[in-house]
């Protein structure tokens, strides 16, 4: 009669271990198969963009002309007094310069007479016939 008791009893103890075993375990396979519920994550306001700031030039004030010396005024103003150069006979637009008379001829075509034409020789200013 013990071995039956004994026979008993262990059954028992083995079918409440297996027995809390599969309840343990469908609860773990349960939660790993629907898991826990996450939570969301906090929703956060993102900044939207403002519009640049329209920058809106301001005019700018007329300069002062109180202290500026008028410049038909002055003594320094005047034009200088450039040589004139001389016309090569039978050449029309061509000119002999004042700087460099045996240099060789000028064209000064297409300028009119009183023009001011740079001396391609001496670089100084002379003034068409």
């Amino acid at each position: 009669m013990s071995r039956h008791y004994l026979f008993a009893s262990l059954a028992a103890t083995i079918l409440a271990l297996v027995s809390c075993d599969s309840n343990s375990g469908s609860q773990n396979k349960r939660s790993s198969v629907r898991g826990p519920v996450p939570t969301p994550p906090p929703v956060t306001v993102m900044p939207t963009a403002s519009p640049a700031p329209v920058v809106v030039p301001t005019p700018t004030p007329p300069p002062d002309v109180s202290n500026v010396p008028n410049p038909a005024a002055s003594p320094s103003a005047q034009p200088e007094n450039y040589p004139t150069a001389t016309r090569v006979p039978g050449k029309p637009g061509r000119v002999i310069s004042p700087y460099a008379p045996n240099a060789g001829e000028v064209d000064v075509s297409g300028y009119p007479p009183g023009a001011e034409v740079r001396d391609p020789y001496t670089n100084k200013i002379f003034l068409v016939p």
